[in-house]
C-alpha cells in the first residue's frame, strides 16, 4: 500500500507562514480538481479519502494566544477556531489534514502524546521549513523532530537575507543563536 503524504510546512514566523498558507489556499482548488480527476495510488487505497480531501488538506494552525484579526482573511477559513479562539483542533481531526502549515514553534502543538503513546505528528512524510536561515537551531528542531522515519526534509532560504533574531543575553550566551 502506498503511504499518503501528509506535509508538515513550517516557517520562523507567522507573517511569513501566513504567506505559504495564502500561496497553498489559492492553488488549493486547482490541486483538487487534479487529484480527483487522475487520483493518485494513496488516494484509491482509501475508500473514504476522496469524499475527505477537500476538507481536510490544509490547516493553518495557530496558537491560542494569537489574535484572530492578525491573520489575513483569506486564510482564516483554514484555520480552527473554538469559543473564538484559535485552538489545536482534537487528536483525530488533526491526523486527517494532508498539510499543515504554522510557525516552528507552533509545531510543538502537534507533540501531544496519546494514550497508545504515539505521536500526533509522526505520521508526516515531509517536513518543510522556509526561511530557514532565520530561524533559530531550538526552533528549528521542532519541526525537524516531527517527521516520521525517513520523512524527505527541505530546508529553505537565503543565508545572505536576515539571520536569526535573539533577544535573551542568557540564551545567547548559552549558543542559543546560532541559525541553521
Amino acid at each position: 500500500a502506498t503511504v499518503a503524504p501528509r506535509v508538515l510546512l513550517c516557517a520562523p514566523s507567522n507573517s511569513a507562514a501566513d504567506v505559504l498558507a495564502s500561496r497553498l489556499a489559492a492553488m488549493l482548488d486547482a490541486l483538487l480538481e487534479r487529484l480527483h480527476s487522475k487520483p493518485p495510488a494513496w488516494l484509491d487505497d482509501d475508500a473514504d479519502a476522496e469524499a475527505r480531501l477537500d476538507a481536510d488538506t490544509l490547516l493553518r494552525l495557530n496558537p491560542p494566544s494569537r489574535a484572530i484579526a492578525e491573520v489575513p482573511v483569506g486564510i482564516l477559513r483554514f484555520c480552527h477556531q473554538v469559543d473564538g479562539c484559535f485552538a489545536t483542533p482534537p487528536l483525530e481531526r488533526l491526523r486527517s489534514f494532508r498539510i499543515v502549515v504554522c510557525t516552528c514553534v507552533a509545531s510543538a502543538l502537534l507533540a501531544v502524546p496519546t494514550a497508545d503513546g504515539d505521536d500526533v505528528a509522526r505520521p508526516f512524510t515531509h517536513v518543510i521549513i522556509d526561511e530557514a536561515s532565520q530561524a533559530l537551531e531550538p526552533e528549528a528542531l521542532l519541526p525537524l523532530s516531527l517527521g516520521k522515519a525517513g520523512a524527505s526534509i527541505l530546508l529553505a532560504g537565503d543565508h545572505k537575507q536576515l539571520g536569526p533574531s535573539l533577544r535573551s543575553n542568557f540564551c545567547r550566551e548559552r549558543g542559543l543563536g546560532q541559525s541553521l
